[in-house]
């Protein structure tokens, strides 16, 4: 009688056993996608280093462009200095002819040396020409087209600005794009990331609960094998009374 429940009892508890193993796998499962994202992760900081390093270098760029540009300028700054005072001494060393108003004011002061003179001895003031007037205008408008007209140092100043400007805009289009993808996918990975949490949870929940059903069942099993145990004792201790009665009659 025992050793037959006892084989029934083994022969019904294969059933979980077999689920418990499935569940297990899931768990194993999704520790292995928490590693993959774990890794994923690991990757993606890398490369947010190496965002960060290529912004650095660009800023280091930037600033050498700076300070090539400053000096540009105040080489720029001295060359302009050094032609200005030459127009400026130029423009005062060239004569100016007397205005006419003063010629007629003197003859009308002198005029009988001006009548018993020669035109040989007689000395005319200069009239100014428009060639007189041009050459007071020249220096004025050479040096206000030197000033307009740029310099090769003033040229590739520009060029050294607009140079910068585009590497700048380069690299914060270029930071700025790192950062919203940088974003996006740590936005999916946590999101990820705290999806196979809950289920992992979930799960974890499942096998303590189907644990715990367990337990009690191999109890029940345990409480109902020692009460069969103990009626195959009475039993067996009525056979043996049962033999020494008949025995004995």
């Amino acid at each position: 009688m025992s050793t037959t429940t006892s084989i029934t009892l083994t022969q019904s508890s294969p059933g979980p056993c077999s689920s418990c193993a499935q569940q297990a796998r899931a768990l194993a499962e999704a520790h292995a996608q928490i590693e993959e994202l774990e890794s994923q992760i690991r990757i993606l900081t890398l490369r947010a280093t190496s965002a960060v390093e290529k912004a650095t270098e660009y800023e280091t760029s930037l600033r050498r462009l700076n300070s090539t540009r400053s000096h540009v300028g105040r080489q720029s700054v001295d060359s302009t200095g050094s032609t200005r005072p030459h127009s400026i001494q130029t423009s005062l060393i060239t004569p100016v002819s007397p205005p006419r108003t003063a010629a007629g004011r003197l003859a009308r002061l002198l005029p009988s040396r001006t009548a018993s003179a020669t035109p040989t001895h007689a000395p005319s003031a200069p009239i100014p020409t428009p060639l007189s007037v041009a050459a007071l205008d020249l220096p004025i408008e050479l040096s206000a087209s030197a000033l307009n007209s740029p310099s090769p140092s003033e040229l590739e100043l520009i060029e050294a600005l607009s140079h910068e400007h585009e590497l700048r805009k380069a690299a914060e289009d270029a930071a700025a794009k790192t950062n919203s993808e940088i974003e996006e996918l740590t936005g999916q990975l946590f999101e990820q990331a705290n999806e196979m949490v809950a289920t992992e949870r979930k799960a974890r929940a499942k096998l303590e609960a189907r644990v715990e059903v367990l337990e009690k069942r191999d109890g029940e099993k345990a409480k109902r094998l020692g009460v069969l145990e103990t009626r195959v004792q009475r039993v067996e201790r009525i056979r043996r009374l049962l033999k020494d009665e008949s025995e004995v009659s």
